[in-house]
């Protein structure tokens, strides 16, 4: 018997959905989410939209010990890394996490090698949390990094390049990367 509004495929895509546990949930989610809201098969999983979390935008901002934005760093001088998360739509935006870890930076060579990353060494406390941006609204997040601490590779004069990141579920989002040097005061 055939289903003209698709209501039986709905609840079957929502039964299945809440069965999965939540990993698969997570990655089964754009597959199974459009047949629940009615898509059509064919159109599920297709095209991004853009009132997902990709419509949000990230920046980050590298700032001096005087709190002043700065692309050139003495050697040893703590760095603050200054993650901006923006809603510029019309439609509030959530971003859903898997752990207390709700952002991260990385700081590479000019040439690739990554000499630090926030969340390494550190545990975090497995829970779901979500973060909702309304309209126009905005969230910053800071870290701090001191290149002495980096077992020494941080703390060499060169060229740099940091990337802000939001791990979120299903959508992490990644700044564009912010190319910075220390070098020696002269």
């Amino acid at each position: 018997m055939a289903d003209p509004g698709g209501g039986l495929m709905r609840r079957l895509a929502v039964l299945y959905a809440a069965w999965l546990p939540l990993p698969r949930r997570v990655v089964l989610g754009a597959l199974l989410m459009p047949l629940a809201l009615g898509a059509s098969p064919a159109r599920a999983g297709g095209e991004a939209s853009t009132a997902g979390p990709t419509a949000l935008e990230i920046g980050l901002e590298l700032l001096d010990a005087s709190g002043a934005e700065s692309g050139t760093f003495r050697p040893g001088e703590p760095i603050t890394l200054r993650i901006t998360v923006g809603n510029p739509g019309t439609t509030p935006q959530h971003l859903d996490f898997s752990s207390a870890r709700t952002h991260d930076a990385i700081v590479r060579t000019a040439g690739g090698r990554e000499v630090w990353r926030w969340s390494h060494g550190r545990q975090f406390a497995q829970m779901l949390s979500q973060l909702t941006l309304a309209p126009g609204e905005s969230h910053e997040l800071s870290l701090r990094w001191d290149p002495s601490q980096s077992g020494g590779a941080g703390a060499r004069e060169g060229d740099y390049v940091a990337v802000g990141l939001v791990p979120a579920l299903g959508a992490p989002i990644e700044s564009g990367p912010v190319a910075f040097a220390i070098r020696a005061a002269e």
